[in-house]
């Protein structure tokens, strides 16, 4: 009974607004970058492959992809990729915190990954 009604109050929260939800995914898309090109993450999927896991996640959640703000991914993940590189956290603490906090991104694009190749 408990989990029903986890669920069905998930389903009548409000959807983030188009530039809400391009945050969210463009801070997961950065994370992702960044384990692949500063933490050794050599199992991440390349760029066009993490952005097409994010429009599919979108697309999921009953996001309208086609709002202008998703033009704009991107460019904005591009700019939280650059603001982890100036983040003066110590690489490892940086690492490891983003490797938590997109664990489920990146299992994802992985997996859409190989069912793609």
């Amino acid at each position: 009974m408990l989990l029903l009604t986890g669920c069905q109050q998930r389903e009548r929260q409000p959807q983030p607004v188009p530039a809400t939800q391009v945050e969210q995914l463009s801070a997961v898309l950065a994370g992702g970058y960044f384990l692949r090109q500063n933490c050794a993450r050599t199992d991440i999927p390349d760029d066009v492959k993490l952005q097409r896991t994010a429009i599919h996640i979108a697309q999921q959640r009953g996001w309208d992809i086609h709002t202008p703000e998703y033009q704009q991914l991107p460019a904005r993940a591009q700019a939280r990729y650059q603001a982890l590189m100036q983040d003066s956290t110590p690489m490892q603490d940086k690492c490891a915190a983003l490797n938590r906090s997109t664990a489920r991104f990146v299992a994802a694009a992985q997996s859409e990954h190989d069912s793609v190749d």
